[in-house]
């Protein structure tokens, strides 16, 4: 499974093996400061921080890898094991 938040150029994508996995999540450039946030579709409103996006269009080519890869871990993303 994969999961996409979206603010204007920053994303954050989250992988997941199966229900109830922990997961990876993206990582972008480390030194980027700041944080960003995110309104879900149920109005909750999250919290992360800019050095764990990506641009959107490395996101968007992510998910594509994801969809042609029948759902394997895109490796033109960083990610960190949740």
């Amino acid at each position: 499974m994969m999961c996409m938040l979206r603010n204007g150029e920053s994303a954050w994508l989250m992988y997941l093996n199966e229900p109830g996995d922990s997961g990876f999540s993206s990582r972008g450039e480390v030194a980027r400061a700041g944080a960003t946030t995110y309104t879900l579709a149920n109005g909750q409103v999250d919290e992360y921080p800019l050095s764990w996006c990506v641009s959107l269009s490395s996101c968007l080519q992510a998910i594509e890898e994801f969809w042609v890869n029948a759902g394997g871990l895109p490796s033109r993303i960083s990610w960190n094991r949740d």
